[in-house]
């Protein structure tokens, strides 16, 4: 179940000395990242073969949108919806936890549903292996961060990627193959502040 891991691709977190922090005194840092962004979207992902019951290796492209994102806690106000491409490949089944090694692209707007400016990219890549589990009997694909991940990003540098994805098609019927997955998605954009 790839969906979320084309979608998401990774997740680093890299520390930030505060703007407002003096350059003698240590920077502070909170144990857990804080929400900065949060989007919401859907995307459809297609594997070159079929995902069933047995666990394999898989290659997939999932394209997509981001349709609304909400700054919190004094997030970007600009980064208001996207287009996100994800490739790479993994092993995956119908229920097992797989992996995910690869990129995915956002390409930023100012305007809602992809109008106005765009204002920047982000390309998250996954250097080691993502987590994936895929639960079609709670119909729901979730990813766990990886530290050895990277963002690359023109307009949020230093944030970490988490989320997770809901499949708007049936995947009830898994163990008979899945070759295309299509669904809506949360992505979180944190940092350590």
């Amino acid at each position: 179940m790839l969906l979320t891991a084309v979608a998401v691709a990774g997740a680093v977190v890299q520390q930030a000395v505060p703007s407002n922090a003096s350059a003698a005194a240590p920077a502070r840092h909170r144990d857990t990242p804080t929400s900065r962004l949060i989007c919401s979207g859907h995307g459809t992902l297609t594997t070159d073969k079929p995902i069933t019951n047995t666990t394999t290796t898989i290659s997939g492209t999932g394209t997509g949108t981001i349709d609304k994102c909400f700054p919190k806690n004094g997030g970007p106000t600009n980064l208001v919806s996207g287009t996100i491409v994800g490739i790479g490949t993994g092993t995956g089944s119908c229920n097992a936890v797989g992996s995910y090694t690869g990129t995915a692209t956002i390409v930023w707007y100012d305007g809602p549903n992809r109008t106005g400016t765009v204002v920047g990219t982000s390309r998250i890549t996954t250097n080691g292996t993502q987590g994936v589990e895929g639960d079609p009997v709670d119909h729901e694909v979730v990813t766990e961060p990886d530290a050895t991940a990277s963002l690359d990003s023109s307009v949020f540098p230093g944030a970490a990627v988490t989320g997770s994805g809901f499949p708007t098609s049936d995947i009830s019927d898994c163990a008979a193959g899945l070759s295309s997955v299509s669904g809506t998605f949360t992505l979180r954009f944190n940092e350590l502040l």
